[in-house]
């Protein structure tokens, strides 16, 4: 237990601010590619939803939209977080990351392990693209 003198003010409470953009950044890293994956199995690019997809094709057209969503959920949390603290961008990047480790795990026999193996080792730098993205964004707006 730390001991606090006389007069030192308290550590600060976790900003909602913070939790709600992580939170905003998840929906659209995860829930958008599955937003996704159901249009293309309306407009029959993918096999039916309960089909396993076979073809390389249709592996690198998802995950191409994936990486894309990933990106853009880092890019809306690093905007809606604290101002130059990109933490939460990486905070997206780690959650997608730990789902894809263990969707590659959990759904290895029912199709290709490259394609979530591929996905957890770029959420990480695809975090921080977004992140960096965000900054530039901030940095061009303030010159404006």
């Amino acid at each position: 237990m730390i001991r606090r003198k006389f007069g030192d003010r308290p550590p600060p409470p976790l900003p909602w601010w913070r939790v709600e953009a992580v939170g905003i950044g998840v929906i659209a890293a995860l829930g958008l590619p599955m937003v996704i994956d159901q249009f293309f199995h309306a407009m029959n690019v993918f096999p039916p939803t309960r089909a396993l997809i076979v073809e390389a094709g249709d592996h690198v057209l998802a995950f191409s939209y994936r990486l894309l969503a990933l990106v853009f959920g880092a890019f809306l949390a690093a905007r809606l977080g604290p101002p130059g603290v990109y933490r939460t961008a990486l905070g997206i990047g780690i959650i997608v990351l730990l789902a894809n480790a263990l969707a590659a795990v959990s759904i290895r026999p029912e199709g290709p392990a490259w394609h979530l193996i591929a996905m957890a080792i770029i959420a990480l730098p695809a975090a921080f693209l977004g992140a960096w993205g965000a900054y530039v964004w901030q940095r061009n707006r303030r010159v404006v």
